[in-house]
């Protein structure tokens, strides 16, 4: 009999939120609502099929995908998998679920409890079954495909925004892989793996999928035949555009048509893969990670409250007036982290393996020297990492980075990992993949509920 053929389909639903449903601040954390819309947000999603071996990456305009958005004793990421997959051969545990980061969007990093908010848990609700109907109708699209695979570099995009500090290596990533799916009917599909904070609009007033977005609009357009573009957001945690958080939409476009067309250039060039008998495959792993140490909650608490009481009598125009500030807003972060509790955090890596190439799911925002180690490490090339996958807890930052300090070793709820766990999460990974090289296919249906995430 001849061998199944590969399928592919792709789905994309717009997501745009109501302007009501907040986004996330800078310090303190608090949020702010949206006056307008300068350009919608995607769900995207991709499916993969051969014989009855089934993958799907789903890829969100969104800052993160908190598994605790629908708030305690549920979990964001497996109900979005099982309503995915109801009467469906796919399996909850063969999906990825993934967010761009663009910080122009809807708060569910889960940094705030919004979820404690009626209206807000309902569109949080909706959001999940609209992301799931996406990869349904990825699925229902599926046609014979075949696998090629590019690669090209974007140099001058991003830099690393912790260069003033000492102590630790200031990596970079130019790199920029594809997998391109050719299809006979309905549009080629690329899947694109790229580093890169998108901050360029971040904490204003207009939804905005940010760079990413014009990327993918860019290279589904370019390549023509109506081709699509989703984007997998690689280990970018200490990446920043090279113009920061400019909020300029000149920018926006700019590093948008840059990324787009180096994503071009990767698909064009782009070299047919063998895929073997078996080449869709997934494994995944559930850990228990530790939560940081975080100081006593009274005495932060009592000195918080003493600032307010000083603040409510200090004119701004009193020397100490920014200072105590300043010392309030770090108070507020380091309570806000408190909160989350000192319980170890359940967290999940996930690898796909489709063909001779992997994808790495890791469920925060990744230092690009652990991407770097993770893909050197890897046995199965390209390996594209991709952060903020199944769940959000934070930034991954590795050992020289806690030493170093900076803001993202903040006491603050965007850092809730301990320090050398990022390490185990790499390692788990690396692992996963030599056995998708090597062994039987292995799957996990997501992890229970986290809701425990929060007191």
């Amino acid at each position: 009999m001849p061998a199944p053929a590969l399928l592919a389909g792709f789905a994309a639903i717009d997501v745009t939120p109501p302007l009501t449903i907040p986004h996330l601040g800078f310090h303190p954390r608090r949020q702010g609502e949206f006056t307008g819309l300068h350009d919608p947000l995607f769900a995207r999603a991709l499916v993969l099929s051969h014989g009855r071996q089934h993958l799907a990456v789903l890829s969100v305009d969104a800052i993160g995908l908190s598994r605790d958005l629908l708030g305690p004793g549920r979990d964001f990421v497996a109900e979005l998998r099982q309503r995915a997959t109801d009467r469906l051969p796919l399996q909850p545990g063969a999906i990825m679920a993934t967010a761009t980061h663009a910080h122009s969007v809807p708060e569910t990093y889960g940094i705030t409890r919004l979820w404690e908010t009626p209206a807000y848990r309902d569109w949080a609700d909706g959001w999940c079954t609209a992301l799931a109907s996406t990869v349904r109708q990825a699925w229902e699209d599926r046609r014979p495909a075949r696998l090629l695979i590019g690669r090209s570099e974007l140099h001058g995009l991003a830099v690393n925004r912790r260069q003033y500090l000492a102590g630790e290596e200031h990596p970079t990533d130019p790199s920029v892989s594809v997998l391109r799916f050719t299809r006979d009917q309905d549009g080629d599909i690329l899947l694109a793996n790229a580093a890169c904070h998108p901050v360029t609009v971040q904490v204003q007033e207009l939804v905005s999928a940010d760079f990413p977005g014009v990327a993918c609009r860019r290279a589904g357009e370019a390549l023509g035949g109506g081709a699509h573009c989703l984007f997998l957001q690689g280990a970018a945690g200490d990446l920043n555009p090279v113009r920061g958080c400019t909020r300029d939409w000149a920018d926006v476009a700019d590093y948008g048509r840059r990324l787009g067309d180096a994503i071009l250039g990767a698909a064009l060039t782009a070299c047919p893969a063998r895929v073997g008998r078996a080449p869709l495959r997934c494994a995944s792993t559930a850990l228990q990670v530790a939560a940081r140490p975080v100081p006593a909650v009274e005495p932060m608490r009592a000195e918080w409250e003493a600032l307010e009481t000083r603040l409510a009598a200090l004119p701004g125009s009193d020397p100490g007036h920014a200072a105590a500030v300043q010392r309030r807003s770090q108070l507020s972060e380091a309570l806000r982290l408190a909160a989350f509790g000192q319980d170890p955090i359940p967290v999940e890596v996930q690898v796909l393996r489709i063909g001779p190439a992997a994808i790495v799911g890791l469920p925060g925002e990744v230092f690009c020297a652990l991407g770097h180690e993770l893909r050197r490490r890897s046995p199965l090339s390209p390996t594209l990492v991709a952060e903020l996958a199944n769940g959000c807890v934070g930034y991954l930052l590795p050992r020289a980075g806690w030493a170093s300090g900076g803001y993202e070793a903040g006491l603050g709820p965007w850092c809730r990992v301990a320090q050398g766990e990022p390490e185990r999460l790499v390692e788990a990974a690396i692992a996963l993949a030599a056995g998708l090289r090597t062994g039987p296919r292995r799957s996990t249906e997501g992890l229970a509920s986290t809701g425990a995430l929060r007191p």
